[in-house]
């Protein structure tokens, strides 16, 4: 079965549970972890083996070997996150 690359933006209480749970799913693989607090992030990279660090979620979206994010970011961001996250899926469906 083929992996997933998935891009994880938080790393506070939320983000962690997801790495948790995604630790548990062969398929899943966190490439890179979008947090800008860069101490907590390199924890958690060490700790579950996550691939790169980015501090922004604009950085990943362009990234190709991402196939989802994981929105573990402050609510308030979501919808603009969201947003931003289907403008680059819609540009990727357009250039393949």
């Amino acid at each position: 079965m083929n992996r997933v690359g998935i891009a994880l933006a938080g790393a506070g209480a939320f983000g962690l549970r997801h790495l948790q749970a995604l630790g548990r799913i062969a398929q899943a693989d966190v490439v890179v972890i979008v947090e800008s607090d860069t101490g907590k992030a390199t924890q958690l990279r060490a700790e579950y083996g996550a691939g790169k660090l980015r501090d922004t979620l604009a950085e990943v979206l362009a990234m190709p070997e991402v196939d989802a994010v994981i929105l573990c970011t402050p609510t308030p961001v979501h919808g603009e996150q969201a947003l931003s996250c289907l403008a680059a899926c819609s540009r990727q469906d357009s250039a393949g």
